[in-house]
Order: structure tokens, then sequence, then C-alpha cells
């Protein structure tokens, strides 16, 4: 007589096998999440870092962009038209922006590193305009080694000058230094944030 199948001993041994299976994949799952929350730290931490160092150079630009926009319409004569654009980093963001970061930070976080970012391309946007701008014009250039020669500008030059200036070199440096000042604002409220988290 053969003997029968022990069903009893396959569905134990079927049993054990599924759950070591599931908790092979639960360990697992909890193994991903962990590294994916350590990722999100370390992201965190180069934001954090990179915010600051962006700070720093805004406010080393923003109070000489203030000062070439007060000469420039009060004395154009007088100024010495250098950009001195803020040498901003986005490599962080470039590196956190992606769907683990997105997952795990805190909603209004991400939301308030994405205006700083969008803060960071428009500046970037103005210093490129600027520097066409100067290309095209090159006014303040000649103004400024004139007045050092002694020479003057007949009324002709003067007007067109003047003209130059109040349409073209003072609404760039009114947007610029306005977005640094929001640049500014935005970074310290993502930096509070930040710390929050």
């Amino acid at each position: 007589m053969k003997p029968g199948i022990d069903w009893k001993t396959h569905l134990i041994r079927f049993f054990f096998v599924t759950l070591g299976v599931f908790i092979a994949f639960g360990l697992n799952t909890c193994n991903e999440r962990r590294k994916e929350k350590l990722q999100i730290k370390l992201y965190l931490q180069g934001l954090q870092e990179e915010l600051l160092e962006n700070q720093t150079k805004l406010n080393t630009s923003l109070p000489y962009h203030q000062e070439l926009l007060t000469t420039l319409r009060q004395q154009p004569e007088k100024a010495n038209l250098i950009m001195n654009p803020a040498a901003v980093s986005n490599v962080a963001w470039n590196l956190a922006d992606n769907e683990v970061f997105k997952k795990y930070v805190d909603h209004e976080l991400y939301k308030q590193l994405s205006t700083v970012y969008q803060f960071h391309e428009s500046l970037l946007e103005q210093h490129r305009q600027a520097s066409n701008l100067m290309s095209e014009l090159n006014v303040l250039g000649p103004l400024h080694a004139s007045s050092l020669l002694g020479q003057t500008f007949t009324e002709e030059q003067e007007i067109q000058l003047n003209n130059q200036i109040s349409q073209g070199w003072i609404p760039i440096f009114e947007t610029w230094t306005s977005l640094e000042q929001d640049y500014l604002q935005n970074i310290e409220n993502a930096l509070a944030m930040i710390d929050r988290n």
C-alpha cells in the first residue's frame, strides 16, 4: 500500500517558506526606506550648505548693485559700470530634485526650495540680459573715460546717454536688485524650514 501525501506537512512547509519570503521582502523594503531617508538627510544638508553660501554671496553683491543703481539715478556720469554678479550655485538642488526627494521631503519645504531656485534661474537670466545690454550699448565706459580726460558730451550725446541710462541700465538694475532681495528672502525662509525638519 502506498503511503498518502502528508498534506499537513506540505502546508506547514509552504506556510513557512511564504512567511520567510514576506519577511525578507519586508526587511528589504525597510532597508530601502532607511537608505532613502538617509539620502534625504544628506540632500537637505547639501542644500542647507549651498543656500548659506549663496546667501553670503548675495549679501555681498546686493549692496554693490544698490549703490550702482543709486549712482545711475543720481549721478550717472560717476557710475562705473562693472557688474558684480553673485556666483550662486544650484548643484545641490540639481542633485536633490528627484522622485525620492519629492516623496519623502515635506511638501511645503519642497515648494519653498523650488521657489528659491526659480529666483536663482531668474537672477542668472538677468545677468545674461545685463551682459548683452552692456555689449550693445557700452554707454558708461566711454562716459567715465571721457570725464577723466576732461571731455564733455554734446547736448545730443547727453540726451542719448540719459535715454539709454533711464530706459536700459536703470530698469536692468532695478530688476536685478529686486531679484537679489527676493532671492535672499526666500533663502531665509527655506533655511528656517530646513531647520524645522
